[in-house]
């Protein structure tokens, strides 16, 4: 069966079609949303001071099954600290001190896990330590590079 449809219809399906395409674009990138993994609501805060650092965790939402992880990275070798904390509430804080070891240099690294809004979220934070500089970082002296999809990859010795 052949159906014929005046001009006048299909004008008007064309511009709905317009209008609904139209509708879901927002040229304002401040309402545009967020891309990426959000992470956990919480501000981390590290101070470090020669051997002293302070870990601050500021909670910006309620949280249940909030796990805390202080570890070094890149060189830093300090033992890995972790803290299991009840239920949390919003613009609560949580410090802690840690002395790190003498002539210390690498990253400390915080990681902050919680439930909140019904799912699992979770926040990393990075201070340098010791002079240790992203950019350049400590360059391993063994293992060899290889190739994978492209890139260098350095394949370190096992300790």
């Amino acid at each position: 069966m052949l159906m014929r449809f005046d001009r006048s219809y299909s004008l008007a399906v064309i511009l709905g079609t317009v209008a609904v395409v139209l509708a879901g674009c927002d040229s304002d990138p401040a309402r545009s949303p967020v891309r990426g993994k959000p992470g956990a609501p919480v501000g981390i805060n590290m101070l470090v001071d020669g051997q002293d650092a302070r870990i601050t965790v500021e909670f910006q939402a309620a949280a249940r099954n909030v796990h805390v992880n202080i570890r070094g990275s890149a060189g830093l070798s300090i033992k890995q600290r972790a803290w299991r904390l009840a239920d949390v509430q919003s613009g609560e804080l949580w410090a802690q001190p840690i002395t790190l070891p003498e002539h210390a240099h690498g990253l400390l690294v915080v990681t902050v896990t919680m439930d909140t809004g019904g799912r699992t979220q979770t926040r990393i934070a990075t201070a340098t330590v010791g002079g240790f500089s992203h950019q350049g970082g400590l360059q391993p002296t063994s293992g060899r590079v290889e190739q994978q999809n492209g890139e260098p990859v350095r394949i370190l010795p096992a300790h």
